[in-house]
């Protein structure tokens, strides 16, 4: 697996892992969010909204790879554009706390971070562990999680929510 030094990231989420993992010098930039829990996502260079960045722009840039998540609304033929101009594409993409877990340690493997991804990771399990001993003995209640806004995006069914509530 390749560790890249020169990355742009053209997912909110996928920014805010480089950061987490410590990989801030590495981000040539970054497509905007809206608002951001990571205080450090203000200092990297903005690429704009999503479908505004071009391929011109981010090999002018020198990037060596594009981090992406599933839900980032990126044609496939500019996939297939930035491979073939030599830019890998990475994603992470996770439905379960197991796959997180393995995801981040696989994001960090192509930043070399492994060590920030075991702080992480521990700090999530230990996150996690006190959610559900917190939760254990509670009534179960109905609930809409509201992950995301414009377009309205909710949580329900099997996914890592009603994982970590343990339902």
């Amino acid at each position: 697996m390749s560790v890249y030094q020169k990355i742009a990231s053209l997912s909110p989420r996928a920014t805010e892992l480089l950061l987490a993992l410590g990989a801030s010098e590495k981000l040539l930039g970054a497509v905007s969010q809206k608002s951001s829990r990571y205080p450090l996502f203000a200092t990297v260079p903005s690429l704009g909204q999503v479908e505004n960045v071009t391929i011109e722009h981010l090999k002018s840039i020198g990037t060596q790879a594009v981090y992406l998540t599933p839900d980032v609304p990126v044609a496939e033929n500019f996939i297939d554009e930035l491979k073939s101009n030599g830019i890998d594409v990475i994603t992470f993409d996770a439905g379960s706390i197991d796959e997180v877990e393995r995801e981040i340690y696989r994001v960090a493997r192509t930043v070399a971070r492994s060590t920030q991804a075991e702080k992480l990771v521990t700090r999530m399990m230990y996150g996690i562990d006190e959610t559900r001993r917190r939760v254990k003995d509670m009534e179960p209640i109905r609930t809409a999680f509201f992950t995301g806004r414009e377009p309205y995006t909710v949580a329900a069914g099997g996914n890592i929510i009603t994982e970590l509530l343990g339902a």
